[in-house]
């Protein structure tokens, strides 16, 4: 049987960018940790917080390493902190914040909410990305699920970007968000209102449109009743999700310098993924 598994050790080369992006966009943190740029800068900081650079970069290389100095826990000081009252017992309980309406609070009964569009679907991407690399035979169909997933979180993140800035006394919002093509909002909206842009030319939007052309193909417009993928095309498309959904999604963090959860910035710089015959 045909498997694929992700290699247990990043390069050197995407630790050095995974702990600056880390750093840099990774949500939380102090204002000189955020400020980090360069490798230098990052040696300064660790031994300033009495740790090895060394040592964190031999475990930054791991492919599922947390690197606790960098990554910011909610515990219930910080919820404490922003006015969020925790309830005793047993009674279940949600909070989450938004921009505009601060904390909302669920209490009672079981159910299910999604306080965060986008990450939700980026996990649910992330949930079928590694049910192909796990010990069942892969199935593509869970590659495909990924992808679409993953395309969805990219959406909902944008629309979160620029929903505030639209104007309701003049459009129907979600109408608008809603009719208008994700190219217009990335490489029309998003600039005129944050100043920055996606380059179309490099890999995160080039390997973007290689997914969903494969997505496309073989899921929402199928050309014919048969699809045929090697275990090489798989193993090729399983690695486009790390540059065409996690690192494009990570780069539109940018805009608005909106913080990244670390298990985004894991998946952006997760390593690659190989083919293994037993």
């Amino acid at each position: 049987m045909t498997r694929f598994r992700v290699r247990p050790k990043r390069t050197p080369t995407d630790t050095r960018l995974f702990l600056l992006r880390m750093a840099g966009q990774g949500q939380g943190g102090p204002p000189e940790r955020r400020a980090i740029r360069t490798e230098d800068q990052f040696k300064e900081y660790f031994a300033a917080h009495d740790c090895d650079y060394t040592t964190e970069f031999a475990e930054a290389r791991k492919k599922d390493a947390v690197i606790p100095l960098l990554t910011v826990h909610l515990d219930s000081d910080m919820f404490a902190s922003m006015g969020v009252r925790l309830p005793e017992g047993g009674q279940s309980f949600m909070a989450y914040g938004n921009d505009t309406d601060g904390w909302v609070t669920v209490r009672g009964g079981s159910g299910r909410i999604v306080g965060n569009q986008y990450l939700d679907s980026f996990n649910y991407a992330v949930k079928n990305l590694n049910r192909c690399t796990g010990d069942e035979e892969p199935d593509y169909r869970d590659l495909l699920s990924a992808f679409t997933s993953g395309m969805a979180s990219i959406e909902a993140f944008v629309n979160k970007r620029v929903r505030r800035h639209l104007d309701p006394s003049r459009m129907d919002v979600e109408q608008a968000l809603s009719k208008t093509h994700l190219e217009t909002k990335i490489f029309e909206w998003l600039p005129s209102i944050y100043g920055l842009k996606v380059d179309r030319g490099k890999p995160p939007w080039q390997d973007y449109e290689k997914l969903r052309r494969h997505r496309n193909e073989s899921y929402i417009h199928p050309k014919s009743e048969t699809d045929a993928v090697s275990d090489k095309e798989f193993c090729q498309r399983l690695n486009l999700f790390r540059t065409g959904i996690a690192r494009l999604l990570l780069d539109l963090h940018c805009f608005g310098d909106y913080g990244a959860p670390p298990e985004l910035i894991k998946y952006a710089y997760w390593p690659e993924i190989e083919v293994v015959e037993d």
